[in-house]
């Protein structure tokens, strides 16, 4: 498992300087030419639930675009190699350890591309990152990564628990 988390932090690492190439000093796509939602789509439930991937911060199509492309990534790492069974092998609990462990390193590595965007964006310092500028809510790091740590760890507490 360690192997994956690595794997996770590696592609965090570079989806953090494929970020900050794209948006340089205009953080969150503020510059970018993307879609928004419109503010009556602001109050539908399908863009409150995609809200969820981003902070709860506004929605972009570019950031809604990097969450599913990490997401993808995830899936390809496991669908490339002999880590899912083979067809006609498949069964529900397999399915679901896997599922758990992808999508917690799915949060692990939106996690750390967030604290390495701040590490490697020349535009911005670590003290960005600190109470009140990039994150608001705090408890020794920003609550938004405790968050994604504990649900990470949850999801991979079920995947044992599916295992015995």
């Amino acid at each position: 498992m360690i192997w994956l988390v690595l794997f996770a932090i590696g592609l965090a690492f570079i989806w953090a300087l494929w970020e900050t190439q794209i948006e340089g000093e205009n953080s969150w796509a503020s510059a970018l030419p993307c879609w928004r939602p419109t503010p009556q789509q602001e109050e539908t439930w399908w863009v409150k639930f995609l809200r969820l991937f981003t902070y709860r911060r506004p929605l972009t199509g570019y950031h809604l675009g990097m969450v599913f492309t990490v997401g993808i990534a995830m899936h390809g790492a496991f669908l490339c190699g002999d880590t899912m069974p083979s067809y006609g092998e498949w069964d529900f609990w397999t399915s679901f350890r896997w599922e758990c462990r992808l999508i917690g390193l799915f949060v692990i590595t939106l996690v750390f591309e967030d604290f390495f965007y701040f590490v490697v964006n020349p535009h911005f310092k670590l003290a960005d990152l600190l109470p009140g500028r990039g994150h608001k809510d705090w408890f020794i790091i920003p609550k938004d990564y405790l968050r994604g740590f504990a649900f990470a760890a949850i999801l991979w507490g079920l995947a044992g628990l599916a295992q015995s």
